[in-house]
């Protein structure tokens, strides 16, 4: 390590595999490019900026990219070949192969798996996450611009969920923290869905033939009427009447 100090303008950052047995870092070189160094070797080619530089738990390693002044993530040293005006906050699916990455590109807002590129963009975009295998995104959009100061049309709605690139047809004052439910989403149909929210939805049942997917809705389990959530819920709800307030 001490002889990267002689060899190379700038060191940024490392990064070392779960193994323990590769050590990455991305570098600054003496014709003012940043290169990604991996035990010794660089990538094959040299970027504009380098950064934010992470191993997967399968030894993946990736590094956001900048090339021709537009940005990207490169992986084992394969840029993609998708171009953004930004990205970031890249996640790993569960296996550590698959990598998704916020992006802007033309003031609009999106998901990219694996340089797969969401078809539909959105004016805003917030919280996301990955399937268990890591092959659909789901993420908090902003649905509708709103003139800057319009409370109004704040209160009427401009945010929902969009997976895979389609957005809800629910429009939210809020939304927060989407999450693939591991356990619904191989039983996934149209007759299994029992109130507002998407045509389709997956069920879990347990031994008492409850499904807890949406038990938060119906109450029925034993742990949920004799445990911390119905004190929590009346706490919140004091004062109002069904159906002022929902837990789901």
């Amino acid at each position: 390590l001490s002889r990267l100090h002689s060899i190379y303008a700038g060191i940024d950052e490392f990064a070392a595999s779960p193994d323990g047995q590769v050590l990455a870092a991305t570098v600054k070189t003496k014709e003012d490019k940043f290169a990604v160094w991996v035990n010794g070797q660089e990538w094959p080619d040299p970027f504009e900026l380098a950064w934010y530089l992470r191993f997967s738990p399968a030894g993946k390693l990736i590094a956001l990219v900048r090339i021709d002044d537009e940005w990207t993530i490169a992986a084992d040293g394969k840029p993609w070949q998708a171009r953004f005006e930004y990205a970031w906050d890249p996640l790993f699916g569960n296996d550590g192969l698959v990598v998704g990455i916020k992006y802007k590109r033309a003031n609009q807002y999106g998901i990219a798996i694996e340089d797969k590129v969401w078809e539909e963009g959105f004016a805003g975009l917030r919280d996301y996450c990955l399937s268990p295998d890591g092959s659909r995104a789901a993420a908090t959009v902003q649905v509708k611009s709103l003139p800057e100061a319009d409370v109004f049309g704040f209160f009427e709605g401009v945010w929902s969920v969009a997976v895979d690139g389609k957005a809800w047809d629910n429009q939210y004052i809020n939304a927060w923290n989407p999450v693939f439910n591991a356990d619904g989403n191989d039983k996934l149909s149209e007759y299994n869905r029992r109130d507002n929210g998407p045509k389709e939805a997956g069920i879990r049942y347990n031994g008492w033939n409850l499904d807890l997917n949406r038990d938060g809705m119906k109450q029925e389990s034993p742990s949920f009427q004799t445990g911390f959530a119905p004190r929590m819920q009346a706490r919140w709800t004091t004062g109002l009447q069904p159906p002022d307030m929902a837990s789901d």
